[in-house]
């Protein structure tokens, strides 16, 4: 299930009719994930899934904080490597305490045109 309230895509090129959002080449793409606080309090394994297609091999990072911890979400992250190609790919962020209620992914590192088709944010564990 779902467990965000909102999505902020940053340095977005084009929105299609059916929902999926292009980015070129330029800046390199951000999306801003505010979670619903009391779902990401009480989960201890959030998982993070794209589908999307690639035109070169990436990295996808994703970056938060535990939940009443010091850290900033810049501070910790996980990141998979990705192909090219059309992928459906997961990263799973691991924290005891929860989670902050608002998540950065990097779905590519590297600068490239490129197509989100779906985003999935879900507690995999809950606390």
């Amino acid at each position: 299930k779902q467990i965000y309230d909102s999505l902020n895509v940053k340095n977005v090129a084009h929105v299609l009719e059916d929902g999926q959002v292009e980015f070129d080449r330029g800046a390199g793409p951000i999306i801003y994930v505010k979670l619903d606080a009391a779902a990401a309090k009480a989960c201890s394994v959030l998982q993070v899934q794209l589908t999307h297609s690639l035109e070169e091999a990436t990295a996808m990072i994703v970056y938060y904080a535990p939940k009443n911890s010091k850290e900033k979400v810049a501070d910790r992250s996980q990141a998979v490597w990705q192909v090219a190609g059309d992928r459906r790919q997961s990263v799973f962020l691991q924290a005891t305490e929860g989670f902050e209620p608002t998540i950065r992914i990097q779905p590519v590192h590297k600068t490239q045109k490129h197509t989100i088709k779906e985003i999935f944010v879900g507690c995999l564990i809950p606390r």
